[in-house]
């Protein structure tokens, strides 16, 4: 399980994400997200983003936990990401606690 926290237009959220969840619903594999975040993975999915500025692109998708962290990262304030990281996510990246 993964913890996210951080702010989407000065508005607070936190959320977790689990590699491991069965997709049986919209939310992918988010646990119980707040609105703001649904609307910010709907808003972003299929997008290709950037994971560091030389790095690889990973498409924003919500029923995987790397492009669910991508979208995250790309379009909200994260202040923190608190468990294993998925395969593929940049470690150290500046501006993020771990």
């Amino acid at each position: 399980m993964i913890t996210v926290q951080g702010y989407i237009e000065g508005v607070s959220y936190a959320v977790q994400i689990d590699p491991e969840r069965q997709l049986s619903d919209a939310d992918g594999v988010l646990v119980d997200p707040p609105a703001s975040v649904s609307l910010l993975m709907a808003l972003h999915e299929t997008e290709e983003i950037a994971m560091t500025p030389t790095g690889p692109t990973v498409v924003g998708d919500r029923s995987d936990a790397l492009g669910a962290l991508a979208i995250l990262q790309a379009h909200s304030d994260v202040t923190s990401i608190d468990g294993e990281l998925p395969e593929g996510y940049p470690e150290n990246e500046p501006g993020v606690v771990y």
